[in-house]
């Protein structure tokens, strides 16, 4: 995942952080933060006719891949959009390994 918690569609463009998790990719980037909004995963963008699966997919990814985000940045800390290009940690995807292996 990127370290980020997404608020549920509220009819807007993108969909706003919740949350960073501390210490995740987003929050080490610096540049993302709650109240911005995420616009577009890898080009792709969100919206809230997307299923929390097609989200989920977009957003969570194998650990280590790179991803580019675009992220509008909340009115008080000046609007505007950035790209952000950070690379995915641990990923709800991933099973721990079973033993006899």
């Amino acid at each position: 995942g990127l370290g980020l918690t997404l608020r549920n569609p509220d009819g807007k463009k993108g969909m706003a952080v919740k949350r960073v998790k501390e210490g995740g990719p987003a929050a080490v980037s610096g540049r993302i933060e709650a109240g911005d909004r995420l616009l577009a995963v890898d080009k792709v963008e969100l919206h809230g006719g997307m299923s929390g699966a097609q989200m989920a997919r977009l957003i969570l990814g194998r650990r280590g891949s790179v991803v580019v985000l675009q992220v509008e940045k909340a009115s008080e800390r000046g609007g505007g959009v950035i790209e952000v290009v950070l690379e995915r940690f641990e990923s709800i995807a991933e099973e721990p390994a079973s033993g006899g292996g």
